[in-house]
């Protein structure tokens, strides 16, 4: 029942914001910035890189050090480790500016603020992801933020959840996780005993274990939680 829930739990990127968007954006711009040659490939390499490595940071074969300088690498070979930490460096300070929401984002926390205690639970680093949300203008919608640089482990880890949990005094049952990856945020709160919210837009098959609820969209999420 949906009065039994007293927090929603959002996943940030993919939805909330809009990182791809917001990847694509910092990364030009760092590129550019630093006098390297700009082409559309190395956003291709970047990508691939780059979740390829945040798998491996979920399944704990790598550490946040390693990912953040190996995904320039791919997606540039010739750096030094030098100079994929300074590439790195520009890269952030860009992207903490790059508040792109997905649509009704906005909307959807507004709505629910008035009914229910709001946060969000990210695999990100804590200072990029906090400056993005004030960039985007939902901060303040945000009661609770916690990344997995803040807890020292990762989605789909249970004890991220159980962090969430314990840090805001809520037992399993009274907390709602909604998100569009089917690991890290459906599995990962099935894991730790929580309902879930699956944002899935296309027509994949739910996955395993299932979902307590699934929408196509942000703004279907009102006729469940309303």
């Amino acid at each position: 029942m949906k009065n039994r829930y007293r927090m929603i739990f959002f996943d940030l990127d993919g939805t909330l914001l809009d990182y791809a968007r917001a990847e694509a954006w910092a990364l030009e711009q760092a590129v550019r910035e630093t006098g390297l040659e700009w082409a559309p490939e190395v956003l291709e390499r970047y990508r691939r890189a780059n979740a390829e490595l945040w798998r491996a940071l979920e399944q704990g074969r790598t550490d946040a050090a390693t990912l953040t300088r190996r995904r320039f690498q791919e997606a540039i070979p010739s750096l030094s480790d030098r100079e994929a930490e300074r590439l790195n460096g520009i890269y952030l300070s860009h992207l903490e500016q790059a508040g792109f929401l997905l649509p009704h984002a906005k909307e959807t926390l507004l709505f629910l603020s008035s009914r229910y205690r709001l946060g969000a639970l990210s695999n990100g680093f804590s200072r990029i992801q906090r400056s993005r949300l004030r960039a985007a203008g939902i901060d303040s919608h945000l009661a609770y933020v916690l990344t997995s640089e803040d807890a020292g482990t990762a989605k789909p880890d249970p004890a991220f959840f159980a962090r969430a949990l314990r840090d805001n005094r809520l037992r399993p049952g009274e907390a709602l996780m909604v998100g569009d990856s089917p690991t890290s945020d459906i599995a990962g709160a099935l894991g730790a005993g929580m309902d879930s919210c699956w944002i899935s837009p296309g027509d994949d098959r739910p996955p395993i274990p299932r979902p307590t609820y699934r929408i196509r969209n942000l703004e279907e999420l009102r006729a469940i939680l309303g």
